[in-house]
């Protein structure tokens, strides 16, 4: 079928006499053929031959949805509607226009006095458009180069040099500018290219150098002439030589765009052909996973000696994290552990000497396809390789080692709990570990080992409350003086009634029977089978696509080491703990945060991950009924925000989520889209609806209908932000997304009639959302200045004045509650009302934190909205904000890292929200229709395999911007509505090579068969045609950075994330404490210079009593000091009283200076106070007892932080005592963990007293 688009010359149309150059005009079509050049030349004689006259001529172009422009005509360029050659001008022209020499024969020349303005009649471009040719500014004027705009309107486009040396895309969605660009008198190719998405982009060269997205596309009619070389009245003049400029009627692509610099004809075919690996369906996708994985590992070059660096390895219910302080150091953490969830305890591959001595190759690999780690080390100590698993459905860890080593071999055994016990029999530790409140939570474990060779177990070792049980290893040397063994760590979990020492005999016995080889392959076969089932592959010109396809398989095997447990996977470390016990916001489940894990889940086609997760929020329902009943006073359900395994929660004496409603609501949401995903109808019955009817219960009971004749919501929160406000936009959204699911589940099963009824009359009188009258978007909820009593008595207590939220700016927490209409309440996004959308569009420009934290969804907004600019944007941000570890893991809420406070490490919220932005960006089907690349940048190329919620699998590959094909499988026999990627250009759909359907509507229909593959593709471009080659990628072998590295030395840099350790031993975190421990000391030295102090770590507190008693010190120093007595510090926040610290001299001295630091020295992290500390006191006493103020200091301020702080006494006074202590920004007294405290006493120049 011919294109619609028409070139013509009206005869009774008055000529005006103001042309002045050739144009070369041809009609729109769309070609994937480039004819040979005698036809075009034909062509073009014929063309001229029509246009003897020199006349303006009439153009007219009518593309519209319905009109297809799908049929080629040799000879004639796809989309072509202008071309101007400027060979010759003749007639009369506007000003003074000449030609010059240009670039290709004849160009324009304008001396900013004349321009041009061939008449273009009913221009209407809905597919976008592209300008493009060659400019050449004499001098920098900022002058246009082809305009059609109407001034301060919004109908067409200007491409000018705005400011002076730059371009500047003017459209009807926006404007975009890229300055210091150009140079006078010298040639530019330019290339404006805009599409009916809204994306924006300006190419100088042949590459791009600018893009954005106005995340909403407009059509381009113009109302004013077409003028080149000044806007349409005639001011704005360009001055210099302007040749081979052209229009098209569709954007060009990367590829199309370099082609026209060097004179091709642009073909999207051929762009393909050129831009593209070969593609890898073929009935099917077809990818080597071994490969695709192992581009994917994390590589450290040199060793992790620090915890913090460990690489996590698990098989779904016990993890081991790995690292190499003292040999190969590994940390159990089980998931039956379910109450306390605290680790097992830690084992240790060590020998007489430093297994990393003197290294001279060194590669430590965590290999994701068999869900593995391996060491191969070759120096000093000797030449081996290790490789440790946790074996598919055993409690066992293994540690396989073979090679040559300098010194015996050793296992080393450590526990730090009181509580732990060494077995009277076998080599390990058991521990009760009791739950008085929640007995059916008790548990019993054991931590034991076994070795495929000779085994002797030494003396314990004890110091403070650690215990480490020494046990040499025999293994039997080869002639050459190597060895091969296996070493098994049994960690088992029992009931209080238990025996788990037998279970890990059992289970060690059971490892060995089996064999190294063997129980490697059952484990590697389990990973595997896991990996089939979706993938991403992603590329970019400067990595952050890769990057984020590394961040997204690393999130999934976080999720299949540690998820298949009872309970979920804690977001808040996980079975990941590497610093003993510590973990920041301790054992409850936050919902907020958990959720956030298992979002991805879904589209990676991982649902078997997600039944924990449902198990416990199902299991707690008559726990939640009954806290609703008690604190809320009405029937229904109300969900713990913050909630431990059986149901308890805090919401009581928890301002922060007292009034946070929409917890359990969401739930059920997030259930019923997990039933979507899977069609389960019996989860459906058992475990969404129970939860749904009572959540649904609860807000019919909780909102009342006031004298507007409107329900309202109140009291209520804003989530954790916005405190006793009324008419939350969360709960209205809830309400309105779950309230008509309830209907229909209700008439589905018969039941709860009256219930679905009166959520048809709220539905019916619920008010708008509520908006800002300054910003004109949504606002978070209704604020009220003097809000009524609630007649809640915890209510009351938990909200006064001071804890009620007035207006915009008492916000108590930092979440964007009002986009949550987008994600995840599903109310709005692409394909939804214009006025709908454009609403949601203003209210995520105009959000107020941006971003918010490790749990922001900015990204996963913009990708729903379609914004590819705004997403890949705050996609990056949010990964430079929070993902700052070597093995990937993350920190939240992902404030600036600054080496000196780990409380929220590792966090795997931010990691479950990186990895749901990046599948949305790929993939969406929310709301019944397939959207593949929906929001993925320009740039961004790739194929992937992923899960949608309409049943079926897709397949998808884009290169050079371009959508390949769309190929779907059938999960359940439904039709299938995919938004063709491709707009009006005809589509077809194939089966087994036959095809059912073919078309040109922006919406692709049709029926398909349960397990039956389509293939949806462009008839003109039909990948049968098209190279294939299986995915293969090459394997990792280096770090990796988020943005390529210009830098050729590949150093790391503070602040930007990094995969992996550098071959010298460097990662961003490691240059930062550098950082921090030089910044620290410079400052220290500025005041005690190079004297020595007097007293030096004898730090000492005071017990309830007043008696001295030694000082609570730090636990292991995450940044590396190992076998540091544990710490007490956490303990002694907790107590009633706060000590200071106290220290003695050796005789009485003059004191005029004192140190203290809790990471001065770069080797500690545990303090999470620092924002709250507001003063620092010091006294001095000569008998212990009479204290004296000497000195009151703020903290230091600023990124690096009281690393160290030396505080001067501006009055020395002879004293026995110093004490230290700290107080909080509400003037109580606090305690802060200190690692070392120093004091000085420094005369004129010189050491007064100094040890």
């Amino acid at each position: 079928m011919e294109g619609t688009g028409t070139v013509g010359i009206e005869p009774d149309q008055p000529l005006d006499g103001r042309v002045s150059l050739r144009l070369e005009l041809l009609p729109t079509v769309n070609v994937m053929t480039t004819a040979s050049a005698p036809f075009q030349k034909k062509a073009r004689k014929i063309m001229k031959a029509w246009f003897s006259l020199m006349v303006m001529l009439s153009v007219t172009v009518a593309l519209s949805a319905t009109e297809s422009t799908t049929s080629a005509k040799a000879g004639l360029e796809e989309g072509l509607v202008a071309a101007w050659s400027f060979e010759q001008v003749e007639g009369e022209t506007v000003g003074e226009v000449a030609l010059a020499e240009g670039k290709r024969g004849q160009a324009l020349a304008l001396d900013g006095k004349g321009y041009v303005q061939p008449a273009v009649k009913n221009l209407k471009l809905t597919r976008g458009f592209t300008i493009e040719g060659w400019i050449c500014p004499e001098p920098l004027t900022g002058g246009r180069v082809l305009d059609c705009a109407t001034p301060a309107a919004s109908d067409a486009f200007c491409l000018d040099t705005f400011p002076k040396d730059g371009l500047r895309l003017i459209t009807p969605a926006g404007t975009i500018t890229k300055p210091g660009v150009l140079q006078a008198g010298k040639w530019a190719h330019v290339a404006a290219v805009y599409d009916a998405w809204g994306r924006l982009a300006l190419y100088l060269n042949g590459e791009l150098v600018v893009e954005e997205d106005a995340m909403a596309g407009a059509d381009v009619v113009p109302r004013q002439p077409l003028t080149i070389g000044a806007d349409p009245q005639g001011n704005n003049r360009f001055a210099g030589r302007i040749d081979e400029l052209r229009l098209y009627a569709r954007p060009l692509t990367l590829q199309e765009v370099a082609d026209r610099m060097v004179g091709k004809t642009p073909s999207r075919r051929a762009a393909f052909e050129r831009s593209t690996r070969p593609i890898c369906w073929r009935n099917g996708p077809q990818a080597n996973m071994r490969n695709l994985l192992g581009r994917n590992d994390v590589v450290y070059l040199s060793p992790a000696r620090y915890e913090h660096e460990a690489l996590p390895v698990g098989n779904g219910r016990l993890c081991a994290m790995v690292w190499n302080a003292n040999g190969l150091d590994l940390q159990l953490n089980h998931a039956d552990n379910v109450w306390y969830q605290s680790s097992s305890g830690r084992v240790r591959l060590t020998a007489d000497t430093d297994l990393f001595e003197g290294v001279e190759q060194f590669e430590q690999r965590g290999f994701l396809y068999d869900g593995a780690i391996r060491t191969r080390y070759r120096g000093k100590a000797g030449e081996w390789t290790a490789v440790i698993t946790v074996l598919e459905g055993q409690d066992v860890a293994a540690i396989h080692f073979e090679g040559k080593v300098r010194g015996k071999l050793r296992l080393e055994l450590e526990q730090w709990r009181p509580s732990a016990k060494r077995m009277t029999e076998g080599m390990g530790f058991v521990e009760e570990l009791p739950v008085n409140q929640a007995k059916p939570f008790s548990r019993r474990q054991a931590l034991m080992v076994a070795a495929d060779c000779g085994m002797e177990p030494g003396e314990a070792v004890m110091q403070d409350s650690l215990t480490t049980i020494p046990v040499a290893l025999n293994p039997q040397a080869a002639a050459d003086g190597r060895v091969s063994f296996t070493v098994y760590i049994a960690n088992v979990f029992t009931t209080a009634e238990g025996d788990p020492a037998a279970r890990a005999a059992e289970a060690l016995a059971a490892a060995r029977r089996n064999g190294w080889e063997k129980n490697f392959e059952q484990t590697a076969a389990a990973w595997g089978k896991f990996w089939e089932k979706s993938f991403v592959h992603l590329t970019s010109p400067e990595g952050t696509a890769d990057y984020m396809e590394n961040l997204w398989f690393l999130h999934l095997y976080w999720m299949n080491c540690a998820g298949r447990g009872e309970f979920p996977v804690k977001f808040n470390g996980g079975l990941f703990l590497m610093h003993r016990d510590m973990r920041g916001w301790g054992s409850s489940y936050w919902y907020q945060n958990t959720r956030e894990l298992y979002w991805p889940l879904l589209a990676a086609n991982h649902l078997e991950l997600c039944r924990p997760f449902h198990h416990l929020y199902r299991s707690v329902l008559p726990v939640q009924m009954e806290m609703t009943k008690r604190l809320f006073k009405v029937d229904g359900a109300q969900y713990e925000e913050t909630m431990a395994i059986d149901g308890s929660g805090d919401k009581k004496a928890n301002s922060y989520t007292c009034l946070y409603l929409t917890t359990g609501i969401e739930l059920s949401l997030q259930l019923y889209r997990h039933y979507l995903y899977s069609r389960d109808e019996e989860y459906l019955k058992n475990t969404v609806w129970p939860i749904l009817r009572e959540t649904v219960r609860f807000y019919l009971n909780w909102g009342k209908k006031e004298d507007d004749g409107l329900y309202h919501i109140y009291p209520t929160g804003g989530k954790e932000t916005w405190w006793r406000v009324k008419d939350a936009i969360t709960d209205f959204a809830a309400m309105r997304r779950m309230f008509p699911i309830f209907i229909d589940l209700s008439r589905r099963y018969g039941v709860d009639k009256d219930l679905a009824v009166r959520c048809e009359d709220v539905l019916k009188a619920l008010p708008s959302y509520p908006v800002d009258p300054e910003k004109g978007c949504w606002a978070p909820c209704t604020f009220l200045s003097d809000p009524p009593d609630t007649g809640n008595p915890v209510f009351e207590r938990l909200y006064p004045p001071k804890n009620t939220s007035h207006s915009l700016k008492e916000n108590k927490n930092s979440e964007n509650v009002e986009c949550e209409v987008i994600f995840p309440w599903e109310l709005v996004g692409m394909g939804s009302e214009e006025k709908e959308l454009e609403m949601a569009l203003k209210t995520f420009r105009a959000r107020r934190w941006q971003p918010a934290g490790g749990w922001d969804q900015g990204a996963v907004w913009a990708a729903r909205l379609g914004s590819a600019t705004e997403a890949v944007r705050n996609i990056t941000a949010h990964a430079a904000g929070g993902q700052r570890w070597p093995q990937g893991f993350w920190n939240t809420p992902g404030g600036l890292y600054t080496a000196s406070v780990l409380y929220d490490f590792a966090g795997f919220d931010p990691a479950g929200v990186n990895a749901t932005s990046t599948s949305e960006m790929l993939l969406q089907s929310w709301d019944g229709r397939i959207r593949v690349w929906p929001a993925a940048p320009n740039k961004w190329n790739g194929v992937f395999y992923l899960r949608a919620q309409t049943g079926f699998m897709v397949t998808s590959e884009r290169t050079g911007g371009e959508v390949v094909y769309v190929a779907v499988e059938s999960l359940f026999g439904d039709a299938c509505r995919i938004t063709s990627p491709w707009k009006e250009e005809e589509w077809r759909v194939t089966r087994d090579g036959k095809e059912v359907a073919r078309g040109t509507t922006e919406e692709i229909v049709f029926s398909t068969k349960k397990g039956q593959r389509y293939l949806v593709e462009r008839s003109a471009a039909p990948i049968a045609e098209m190279n294939f080659a299986p995915l293969a990628p090459p394997v990792n072998h280096d770090v990796k950075r988020l943005q390529k590295s210009r830098d050729k030395s590949g150093t790391p840099v503070i602040g930007q994330p990094m995969l992996g350790i550098t071959r010298d031993g460097l990662t961003p975190v490691r240059l930062q404490i550098q950082l921090n421990r030089e910044t620290a000391e410079k400052d220290i030295r500025e005041i005690v210079g190079d004297h020595k102090p007097l007293a030096i770590a004898s730090a000492k507190g005071t017990d309830r009593k007043g008696a001295a008693v030694p000082a609570p010190w730090l636990i292991d120093g995450i940044f590396g000091i190992d076998r540091v007595p544990p710490a007490l510090n956490y303990n002694v926040r907790n107590s009633e009283i706060q000590p200071p610290y106290v220290l003695e001299l050796s005789k009485p001295s003059p004191v005029n200076a004192v140190v203290w630091s809790y990471d001065r020295r770069g080797v500690r992290c545990d303090f999470d106070g620092i924002n709250v500390l507001k003063t620092i006191l010091v006294e001095t006493s000569v008998d212990g007892t009479n204290w004296t103020l000497a000195a009151e200091a703020a903290p230091k301020q600023g990124r690096e932080g009281l690393y160290g702080q030396a505080i001067r006494i501006e009055k020395p006074a002879e004293a026995k005592f110093v004490r230290v202590s700290f107080r909080h920004q509400n003037g109580d007294q606090m305690h802060v963990p200190v690692d070392e405290l120093e004091v000085y006493s420094i005369g004129a120049g010189r050491v007064i007293h100094g040890e």
